[in-house]
């Protein structure tokens, strides 16, 4: 009897790890602050994630959607099509952001604000990166730490 108790037990045990696991990664449809794990991130307008954020799949930004990236981990692609604006800002201070796939940007149509670029900075990224095709009012600055106060400019 005590071990068929004992055998209940860990198999239920396993069942709640599992459990965990799977709810830990879930996809998410991002429109804000997003920390914690995730499968696969769908960036809308407003998406928002940090050091604190670990993507072990791909974020595609949606059409009209927005991505503000302050060093997440991300183990696959970024991809954008037609976003509003785009800014992976790895920060300094916490080390740079991680992408282990590529980044494809294109048909990007604004930027963050008044005055202010798109940027690709801090940032370790194991694949290739491609950026084109995009608005003349959504510049690019990519490489280099971000640097405070500069209109996110890269240096």
């Amino acid at each position: 009897m005590k071990f068929r108790a004992a055998g209940v037990i860990a198999l239920a045990i396993a069942v709640l790890a599992i459990s965990n696991a799977a709810f830990a990664q879930s996809d998410v449809n991002c429109t804000g602050y997003i920390p914690g794990t995730f499968r696969n991130v769908k960036a809308f307008a407003g998406c928002e994630m940090d050091n604190g954020t670990h993507v072990t799949g791909n974020v595609i930004v949606q059409q009209g959607g927005t991505l503000l990236d302050y060093g997440a981990t991300i183990e696959g692609n970024v991809q954008a099509h037609n976003a509003l604006w785009i800014n992976i800002e790895g920060i300094s201070g916490d080390g740079p952001g991680q992408i282990g796939g590529d980044i494809q940007i294109t048909g990007t149509t604004g930027s963050p604000g008044v005055g202010e670029n798109n940027t690709l900075c801090h940032t370790n990224v194991g694949g290739n990166v491609q950026v084109q095709n995009n608005s003349t009012a959504s510049p690019f600055v990519i490489g280099g730490p971000v640097q405070p106060n500069l209109n996110s400019a890269c240096l």
